[in-house]
């Protein structure tokens, strides 16, 4: 397993299998510019997707027969985008390549991050849309927005800008009128997003 941010090619198509098949994720994740010049497609992958142990996000895991699970091909993303993607990953994931089968019949290569030795599946099915359902929001509060405002402070401690997918979910509009002040000023906005919120 690498990271991908080492690699010197001009942009990766790379699939994701788990909660970064959610856009709203994976927006927090690279930031609104950088989602903006991507494309996605429908995909599988060979595997079977199991909770982590103690987690809610999932590890794929190759079954040792013809199991598919569903993905999304991410495809043009920048190098930019692989310092973000590998900051997020940290270092319970590294980038692999692996099959990935389209709905036409092709089938391709791409990165995907799979899971490090240290990860441990409880033996229980994963399923994107039940954890969309159930835990994406707790997730995105007490996950993502914690470690990518982590991974813009360590870039830029002095001058931290707000996140435009943040911005743009929805939130009370005071609140949001205030944070687009803040984010012109280079304010970083920290903001529970309560159940619901959209």
């Amino acid at each position: 397993m690498t990271s991908l941010s080492n690699d010197n090619s001009p942009e990766f198509n790379l699939v994701f299998y788990g909660t970064l098949r959610s856009q709203e994720v994976l927006k927090l994740v690279l930031g609104d510019d950088l989602f903006k010049q991507i494309s996605f497609e429908e995909v599988s992958v060979k595997g079977s997707t199991f909770y982590v142990s103690g987690q809610t996000y999932p590890m794929l895991v190759d079954t040792g027969d013809d199991t598919r699970s569903p993905a999304l091909i991410v495809k043009n993303l920048p190098r930019e985008a692989l310092e973000r993607l590998d900051y997020y990953e940290e270092n319970l994931y590294g980038a692999k390549k692996i099959a990935v089968f389209h709905s036409d019949g092709r089938q391709s290569t791409a990165y995907a991050y799979a899971p490090s030795e240290n990860l441990v599946s409880n033996g229980k099915i994963w399923r994107f849309e039940a954890w969309q359902q159930n835990h994406e929001r707790d997730f995105i509060n007490t996950i993502v927005l914690p470690e990518m405002n982590r991974f813009v402070r360590g870039k830029s401690p002095c001058m931290v800008p707000a996140y435009d997918a943040v911005m743009g979910m929805g939130l009370n509009t005071g609140w949001l009128a205030a944070q687009r002040q803040n984010q012109a000023n280079g304010i970083l906005a920290e903001k529970r997003i309560e159940p619901g919120m959209r």
